[in-house]
């Protein structure tokens, strides 16, 4: 299956990628089927051939997560960007762990309101019953 995606190129420290049409699980330096253009990452400058990339679009290439962001930038792709950075895997953990205890602090304000609500309308309710004893 063919992709969009980078190449790295240039030397240590001045790293630039070229953007291509490759198979998705090609090696980073293995060979091409097509180049559409490069990015610099370090002065954020980018070139893209747009007739060659949306050829290979129509055709049903899919970019990378960020061959897409570089696609939505340069507007040739519409839509929003993909969240490209890692994600934590401690945090699931935590959060898993904090959930049980929202729960049960809900479930105990939820009763000590209906609590409330009871004891509002045994108050409410109570006159009325005395009324009609009084009668």
């Amino acid at each position: 299956m063919l992709a969009i995606k980078l190449k790295l190129a240039g030397k240590k420290h001045q790293r630039m990628f070229r953007v291509v049409v490759a198979e998705k699980k090609s090696k980073l330096q293995g060979r091409y089927v097509d180049d559409l253009g490069f990015w610099n990452p370090h002065s954020n400058k980018f070139s893209l051939n747009e007739e060659k990339t949306n050829k290979w679009l129509k055709e049903g290439v899919r970019p990378t997560d960020t061959a897409h962001n570089l696609l939505v930038k340069a507007g040739i792709l519409k839509g929003h960007k993909i969240a490209v950075h890692k994600k934590s895997k401690k945090a699931p953990e935590k959060i898993s762990e904090k959930a049980p205890e929202k729960e049960t602090s809900t479930k105990v304000l939820n009763e000590s309101v209906k609590e409330e609500v009871v004891s509002k309308t045994v108050i409410e309710e109570a006159p009325s019953e005395i009324k009609e004893n009084q009668e």
